[in-house]
């Protein structure tokens, strides 16, 4: 019986430590712990970030108790040039909150970004919102897909992106993640970097 016992407890060991093993040399024990160890620390609103060869600021951040088409697209959408032509105005169900983002190809050669960029914002209790469905050209997404769209950035050139949310007022950290694009559509993939909005104009 003893002998019985014994024999289990060997198989048991050996499964286990064989599992072990198994998950060190595939790499899937490393990559889980990374996984639960990594955590992507906020920038300031006034720092800037490098995704690869391309430099991203917020170039300001505001509140806005509505939005007309030409705050919304700015001045030079092909619209907005038509003579006659009377402009709505958004109203958010609670307030926009509108952030400039520019993007700045670093390098020395006319490039595309490889990936889309999507935000998101995110409060305190880590509550998320997409971006408005109301505002025209207000999409969450850079460069590689949505409404305001960049194919090749020459280099040294910023191109300026107004991201806007409708959103009840509270503090916020924007999150930009890959944007992944599937089947005529796109997804979130892993989000990239932060920022803590810290100063946004009333």
């Amino acid at each position: 019986m003893k002998i019985m016992l014994l024999r289990k407890a060997e198989i048991v060991v050996f499964v286990l430590t064989s599992f072990i093993v198994f998950l060190l040399t595939s790499g899937c024990a490393t990559t889980m712990l990374v996984q639960e160890v990594q955590e992507i620390q906020p920038y300031s609103q006034e720092q800037e970030v490098m995704d690869g060869i391309f430099k991203l600021k917020i170039e300001e951040a505001y509140w806005r108790d509505d939005l007309n088409m030409s705050e919304a697209l700015g001045e030079d959408y092909p619209t907005l040039q038509q003579p006659n032509v009377q402009m709505p105005k958004f109203k958010p169900d609670a307030k926009f909150l509108v952030v400039v983002i520019s993007v700045t190809n670093t390098d020395k050669k006319p490039y595309g970004m490889g990936h889309g960029l999507m935000f998101l914002l995110k409060n305190k209790n880590d509550v998320e919102y997409s971006t408005s469905q109301k505002v025209a050209g207000g999409g969450g997404q850079l460069a590689a897909g949505g409404t305001n769209i960049a194919p090749t950035y020459n280099p040294n050139m910023p191109k300026k992106y107004k991201i806007i949310f409708d959103v009840p007022k509270d503090d916020y950290t924007l999150v930009a993640s890959k944007a992944v694009f599937r089947y005529g559509a796109s997804y979130r993939d892993k989000d990239l970097f932060k920022w803590r909005l810290n100063r946004v104009r009333e």
